[in-house]
């Protein structure tokens, strides 16, 4: 009967040892982080250039650091901000126009959404959009989002 005790606890202290090691390896396995998915909700263009200044500065930002995955919500009169017909030039205080950082945000990676909407009542058709724009659905966009920032 001694004789079956003893291998049967080395088995056991094996298989624990085993299962230990392998819980260990994976812990100190480098796991890739999921990006936060930050939206910026945008409602204002030429009516207040702060708020708007604002908005793409701090997109440009984020997404310019590889910090999230950053989307410039666009309704009401932001949706202008992504209509190529439009004057982008614009400038508020000091620095750049905003221009120069929105397309920085866009090479980064950056993405503008219209509210469709929105963009029908303002004329705007995907046709007239800039580089990184896309018109809706929101819903989703909102749904999935970690956190949500409005200008």
């Amino acid at each position: 009967m001694k004789l079956l005790k003893q291998p049967l606890s080395w088995m056991i202290a094996v298989v624990l040892c085993s299962t230990l090691a392998v819980g260990l390896v994976q812990s100190q396995a480098p796991q890739e982080e999921k990006k936060q998915k930050i939206v910026i909700h945008l409602t204002h263009f030429s009516d207040n250039l702060h708020a708007v200044k604002m908005a793409v500065h701090l997109a440009s930002r984020i997404q310019g650091k590889g910090m999230a995955d950053v989307t410039l919500l666009l309704d009401l009169e932001g949706v202008r901000l992504a209509d190529s017909r439009q004057p982008i030039d614009l400038t508020w205080g000091k620095g750049e126009p905003i221009s120069v950082e929105l397309d920085q945000f866009v090479k980064a990676g950056g993405k503008m959404m219209l509210c469709p909407h929105c963009a029908e009542h303002n004329g705007i058709t995907p046709a007239h959009l800039r580089p990184g724009a896309s018109i809706g659905p929101i819903g989703q966009l909102i749904v999935s989002a970690d956190k949500i920032l409005d200008y």
